[in-house]
């Protein structure tokens, strides 16, 4: 996962983002769904929060590996994707595009959930 571009999904300003590190893990270990990350902004929107070259604590909210539910089912998005987080764990933006995991609210990230358009 280290050196993996991710899409941003929300509107802090980034728009591409690659991981640099994987928080509270083994570093050779894979960041998976729920997952805290640090990121460097590739790509941004100007006049924005976040720029170009910053470096931001992210929450990985889809993943193209399979994550397999209590149910026996699985889930596997065709894009990986990220929500940039402040220092106390919340989202930095207001407002979250596209659907992220339901997982993410047992993981206790509810306000992620409350703030993105759908939770598949």
């Amino acid at each position: 996962m280290i050196g993996s571009i991710l899409n941003v999904i929300d509107n802090s300003g980034a728009r591409k983002a690659m991981c640099i590190k994987v928080l509270n893990k083994n570093p050779k270990c894979r960041a998976r769904l729920g997952d805290k990350i640090i990121v460097v902004v590739k790509r941004a929107t100007p006049g924005k929060r976040v720029r170009t070259h910053d470096i931001q604590r992210a929450l990985l909210v889809r993943d193209t590996q399979p994550y397999y539910r209590k149910q026996g089912a699985y889930i596997k998005f065709s894009k990986a994707a990220c929500v940039i987080l402040k220092k106390d764990g919340q989202p930095l933006a207001k407002r979250i595009h596209g659907p992220v995991c339901k997982e993410i609210r047992e993981m206790g990230h509810i306000k992620i959930i409350s703030l993105s358009s759908r939770a598949f």
